[in-house]
């Protein structure tokens, strides 16, 4: 493997990771803003799935 390759695989795994946290962020401020929170109702859960 060359090295020109090695930091191409570098970069994308960087890019990848970068745009996984960047989902988990959204993912977390949009739960932060949805509302209050609730308990979880198991039997809804199951029927929502």
């Amino acid at each position: 493997m060359g090295r020109g390759n090695l930091e191409f695989q570098i970069s994308r795994r960087d890019q990848e990771r970068s745009a996984e946290l960047e989902d988990i962020r959204v993912a977390l401020t949009e739960g932060e803003s949805s509302g209050e929170p609730r308990p979880l109702d198991t039997e809804e859960f199951k029927q929502e799935c």
